[in-house]
């Protein structure tokens, strides 16, 4: 049950939106989240990224102080024993405000973090690989690549775990090159596609956030599907989402179409809250 209905009832008079591109004739609402008091990592995004013809708001991130200034407000988020430090709650909460602000305008919505970069054809890609998918709730189109993907190809073929390699390829990708398999597991929720279905069911499925874990699978070797299971604890939005996707049609779009910079060193998460033990 959720204790604060508040949070999760859908308001007419959201404010905290700003374009950064002067174009308003879009397909889809396109969201980057930003903490209002690191305006470079923003500037780095916007230079990196612009595209007029898809033009991108800034969401405004909810941040400790928000939480501490407004806590009757975000009562009710967090179940008894759940671990979140401030600054996952934070984001997760941002995130949560998006998936409301989906389900508000009633249509699919791109969701993004501000250490990303973008494919240079991203937005005609995205488009042409949600015409190729038509139903789905979840569309994520880039994750962490220092964390294990677990995905699940259908038609009797085993569920795969994919480790990247620390080598970058210089193979050039066709428009044919992708595939879309079911999603079970992935970190770093940076950039996804949310139809107002999906919006709901991970709203439902997501909050309040639980004291859960994932098991993931860890290979001994490469060989004869030796692996063992670590418990993947739930203290950061990207794992309960990861929760949550057996309730959803949620793809993953391979290879992935954006990739965030991920650099620990500023990052606003630190390390260890993002480990598998």
């Amino acid at each position: 049950m959720i204790k604060n209905k508040k949070l999760f009832e859908i308001k007419k008079d959201v404010k905290n939106y700003k374009t950064y591109a002067d174009r308003a004739e879009i397909n889809m609402k396109n969201f980057v989240i930003n903490v209002k008091e690191n305006r470079k990592r923003l500037e780095t995004f916007i230079s990196s990224n612009r595209n007029d013809q898809n033009p991108i708001e800034v969401f405004e991130a909810v941040t400790p102080s928000k939480i501490e200034q407004n806590s009757s407000y975000y009562a009710g988020v967090l179940n008894e024993g759940c671990e979140y430090a401030p600054i996952p709650l934070s984001i997760a909460l941002s995130h949560l405000h998006l998936w409301n602000k989906c389900i508000e305008l009633d249509e699919n919505v791109t969701i993004m973090e501000d250490d990303l970069v973008l494919n240079h054809n991203f937005f005609d890609l995205r488009d042409k690989h949600i015409n190729t998918l038509k139903n789905f709730d979840l569309l994520v189109l880039g994750v962490n690549t220092d964390w294990p993907v677990e995905i699940d190809f259908g038609g009797g073929i085993p569920k795969t775990s994919l480790i990247f390699s620390d080598d970058v390829s210089d193979r050039n990708l066709t428009d044919e090159q992708f595939c879309f398999p079911r999603l079970n597991a992935f970190a770093g929720a940076c950039c996804y596609v949310l139809t107002p279905q999906g919006a709901r069911k991970l709203r439902e499925a997501v909050f309040p956030l639980t004291k859960d874990t994932y098991l993931l699978r860890n290979a001994n070797s490469f060989w004869e599907r030796d692996f063992h299971y670590v418990a993947w604890n739930n203290l950061g939005i990207d794992i309960a989402m990861t929760l949550a996707l057996s309730k959803l049609e949620a793809r993953i779009c391979l290879p992935p179409i954006s990739s965030p910079k991920n650099d620990w060193g500023d990052s606003s998460m630190p390390r260890y809250q993002h480990a598998a033990c």
